[in-house]
Parts: structure tokens; C-alpha cells; sequence
């Protein structure tokens, strides 16, 4: 438990959000053979093959 002295210094740090979904923020490059950064929110929920 932090000191009020230690709080007054530094602060608190707020927590990072955690992503609900981390497979549809990335695509893969094939040619390059790397993950590459596609943001697609609204890829959320569909269906596409079964």
C-alpha cells in the first residue's frame, strides 16, 4: 500500500484496456510472411465459413 507522501510523487497509473478481440486486429501477410496490423471492427460477429 502506497504512502499519501509516495501518491503525491508519482500518482497511480491507470490499467490498459484489455482488447476484446485480438484476432481480428491483425491480417497476415503472406508474401512478406508477417502479421500485419488491419484494424476491422466490423468483421465482429460474422460468419463467413462454417
Amino acid at each position: 500500500m502506497p504512502t499519501i507522501h509516495q501518491l503525491i510523487k508519482k500518482g497511480r497509473k491507470s490499467g490498459k484496456k484489455k482488447d476484446k478481440t485480438p484476432a481480428l486486429a491483425f491480417g497476415f501477410n503472406v508474401l512478406k510472411n508477417r502479421p500485419k496490423a488491419s484494424f476491422s471492427p466490423f468483421k465482429r460477429g460474422v460468419c463467413l465459413k462454417v
